[in-house]
């Protein structure tokens, strides 16, 4: 049994005790809470892909049975209207839902990879680009495979039918 004496240390040491759990507590939850997530860092990188993914299934998806995609026209046209596809990829690029405000500075470069029958080698060229990439910002690849059939004599890629990979490096500016 306490004596009325020992009521007033008895209520100290039990404040003290409470005091350091608190103090304890708070030290975790703060510690913890500041953690940085490795998992969380790559889905604005998923998201960049996505719209890189969207924009060009959106360019290779033809109007109606009997015209080719606007895709295909810039590939098998060969008349160097890189500023018609600038305009339209970035438009596609551009479109959005008011939901996040990362797509009003997406940079791009655009390339074709082919194949040169006469040396069995893969040849590539610069299709199209929208500003400069900076080394220390991560990029995404997106690509499609576009079918030549035209082979127009200006472009570098061999006069045979064949099957192009179209592919656009996205970075934010």
């Amino acid at each position: 049994m306490v004596m009325a004496d020992d009521r007033a240390q008895l209520y100290t040491i039990e404040g003290l005790t409470a005091g350091l759990i608190m103090i304890a507590t708070a030290y975790f939850v703060l510690n913890t809470g500041f953690m940085y997530a490795p998992g969380d860092a790559h889905i604005a990188d998923m998201q960049l892909e996505q719209i890189g993914t969207d924009a060009l299934l959106m360019m290779d998806t033809p109007v109606n049975d009997s015209v080719g995609s606007e895709l295909e026209g810039y590939v098998n046209d060969g008349t160097g209207q890189w500023d018609s596809f600038n305009t339209t990829l970035n438009n596609y690029l551009r479109m959005n839902t008011g939901a996040t405000s990362m797509v009003n500075n997406i940079r791009y470069n655009a390339s074709i990879y082919y194949r040169k029958s006469s040396t069995d080698e893969v040849g590539a060229f610069e299709f199209g680009h929208f500003g400069d990439l900076v080394a220390h910002e991560p990029a995404v690849s997106v690509s499609r495979l576009v079918y030549c059939d035209n082979n127009p004599p200006s472009a570098p890629y061999d006069h045979s039918p064949q099957e192009l990979i179209f592919e656009v490096i996205l970075w934010r500016g």
